[in-house]
């Protein structure tokens, strides 16, 4: 049997916004601001790797993630990897 190497790595991010935003989830009639911070928000990351296969899977705090955000997170993350 040969010899495999698993490598696993793990990361958390503090994504929480120091300044108003925009609140999700009131309907899209009604616009509300934040006013405040109750819980820090996180994206949080594991990375396994074996060969030459690398798979990363995130999770984020929060409800939605935009287009722009999605493609600035591909942006930076496929030259590293």
């Amino acid at each position: 049997m040969s010899e495999r190497n698993l490598l696993v790595g793990f990361g958390r991010h503090n994504v929480t916004p120091d300044f108003p935003v925009h609140i999700s989830g009131y309907g899209d009639d009604e616009v509300r601001m934040s006013e405040g911070v109750r819980d820090q928000m996180y994206i949080s990351c594991i990375a396994v790797t074996e060969g030459d296969t690398t798979i990363l899977l995130y999770t984020a705090d929060m409800l939605s993630l935009s287009d722009w955000a999605a493609e600035q997170i591909r942006e930076l993350v496929t030259p590293a990897t």
